[in-house]
Parts: structure tokens; sequence; C-alpha cells
């Protein structure tokens, strides 16, 4: 009955998340109204891949606002990715669905969708949407009306949590001629979690970040003990103290995702493992976490939920006080 009441009481929890796309649904440049490009490849690049992108602000920002944000971008063409373009007032963005070569003209040429697309003062197809439109691949390619290809953003790349916390800051001026500060090292990487680096413009005052690799675990020398009648090697990271089981062997660890073992409770710690996906390695990562305890237990509870447990107990009491009156 409690819980009953939990979920009358909390009905939003019922709904599931709707995706928002951030830009408006329609443009006018030139007297020609259509659906603009980034609003189209926000909706493909959520609809085809389930990513939702940030506000990324005009259609020329998207690559660096992109990158600092933690999304994988670079100068090779992939199917189901962003293409960006510098050029004119607001820049392009199209998604593209495919690519190939062509050996005879030793270009590489993609097909993309694209919105913002007008033609003899008409919107293209009456909403200015194109798909299966032909461009060339390479990065500092130009189109017909001069925009400048700078790269692709990688949808099939999970984002980088690291810089999705990070503080936000001015992405580059695309179309700036940069005039770079040295490189600044804001988070270090290390035993395999990775950090970022960033660089400023003078002249545009954007920022343009960058991921680091993680270095490899500073290991003690190894120990080994006797457990259950077996021998176990352990080997313990001077810098963060994690506990790698098994042999060290001389290479860089390639691990998998974190695995919860056992979730912890109010009285026993819980645990998560990864293992090194490299060939022959045995190794394996353990991840403490401490168990919560009575009251931060509590804490976990949802506030309409001790509310009603209390009210019910109320109610209970008083029946049972005034149990005559019902009959």
């Amino acid at each position: 009955m409690v819980l009953v009441i939990c979920i009358a009481l909390v009905p939003n929890l019922c709904f599931a998340h709707a995706a928002y796309n951030p830009y408006p649904k329609s443009q006018t440049i030139n007297d020609v109204t259509t659906v603009p490009c980034t609003y189209f490849a926000w909706s493909e690049a959520y609809k085809n891949m389930g990513v939702e992108l940030p506000m990324l602000g005009d259609a020329k920002g998207w690559y660096y606002g992109a990158k600092n944000l933690g999304y994988h971008v670079g100068p090779t063409v992939r199917e189901n990715s962003i293409a960006v373009w510098d050029g004119a007032t607001y820049g392009h963005v199209a998604y593209v669905t495919s690519y190939y070569e062509d050996p005879d003209n030793n270009a590489q040429y993609m097909v993309i969708s694209h919105g913002g697309i007008s033609y003899e003062g008409k919107p293209y197809a009456g909403t200015g949407i194109k798909r299966n439109d032909v461009r060339r691949a390479e990065v500092g390619s130009k189109t017909a009306r001069g925009d400048t290809l700078l790269g692709y953003i990688y949808l099939d790349e999970p984002q980088s949590k690291l810089l999705a916390s990070a503080e936000q800051v001015k992405p580059l001026y695309a179309s700036c001629k940069h005039k770079f500060t040295e490189w600044v090292i804001v988070v270090d990487g290390e035993c395999n979690e990775e950090g970022y680096k960033q660089r400023y413009c003078t002249k545009c005052r954007g920022y343009e970040r960058e991921l680091i690799d993680g270095t490899s675990h500073k290991f003690k020398k190894f120990t080994e003990f006797a457990y259950e009648g077996e021998e176990v090697v352990l080997n313990e990271c001077e810098v963060c103290g994690t506990i790698v089981v098994g042999s060290i062997e001389e290479h860089e660890h390639r691990f998998t995702s974190w695995e919860v073992k056992r979730i912890p409770t109010m009285f026993e710690d819980g645990y998560s493992i990864r293992y090194c996906t490299y060939p022959d390695c045995n190794s394996a990562e353990l991840l403490t976490m401490d168990a919560t305890g009575i009251y931060p237990a509590l804490f976990l509870i949802p506030i309409e939920c001790i509310v009603c447990a209390i009210l019910m107990w109320r109610f209970i009491l008083w029946s049972k006080n005034n149990s005559s009156e019902f009959f």
C-alpha cells in the first residue's frame, strides 16, 4: 500500500525521458524559409545514434564546441558522423550516411543528408531538406559556395565524462587565423585515467581542448601469499593504490569497463572488477566501495516514501486505538 501511495505521489517517475532539440525548426535567410541544417543534423544524430548533442551555437562552431565538450572529432570521414563546414555567416553541418572512394579522381566522397538548402530562391523540396547529396570528404575541400570542410564529429564513440563535467569555455572561432598560446595541462592523465590539456587563441579568445591518455600504473614490487592453499600475486600502484591480481607483464593494460560484482549494503562493502584485454594477460583491477552505513542509507530513500511510511504508521496506531469505532 505504501508503494502504491508513493507512486501516486510521484507520477513523473512513470514518464520516459524525451529528447529536446535546442535548435529552432525553421529559419529565414534571404527571404527563403527552410528547416535549418543545425536542427536537422541534431535530429538525425538522435534518431540514428541516440546522441543528444548540446547547444553548440552556429554550425561553424560545432567542431570545436563538440571537441571541447569531450566528443571525439577528426579529419577522417565515417558513416553516422556529422560533417562541419566553416564559411559564410553561419557555416554548415550535415549528417553523413555513407562514403566512397573515387580512384579515377584520387578523391573521397561522402553521401550526406542536410537541411537549410535552397534552390532558385525557394526551399529545396519544399522544406529545405536534401538527402543523398554528394560532397567531397577531404578536410579543407570547399563547397560550391566556398564553405571549407573543418572535420567530423564522431557519434559512435562515447563522450568523455571528464570534459563533459569540466568547466565550459568559449570554443575557437573557426574562421580565425589563430595565434595560440602553449598547451597547458589542466588534468594530468595517470593510472589509465584520461586527462586533458588546452590552449588559448589571443585573437578570437577561444579555447581548444584535447584529451590526454592515462599513463600506466606504478606498481610496487609484487608480494605472494597463500589464499586457500593457492599462491596469489598482488601488485599495488604507488599512485592510486589500485590492486592488480596476477603477474605484471611489460605492456600497457587495456581494461574492460568496470563490472559491479557486489553492491555495497549498510553493513557490507561492495566491489567492482575490470580485466585487461591484452592477449595472455590475466591482470584484473579491483575497486572497493565502502558500506553505506545506517544513516547514509536513509538518504537514498525518496523523501516521499519516508513521509508515506510515517503517515501509514500513524494511521495503523490510530486505528488500533480506535478499533471499536469500526464495529
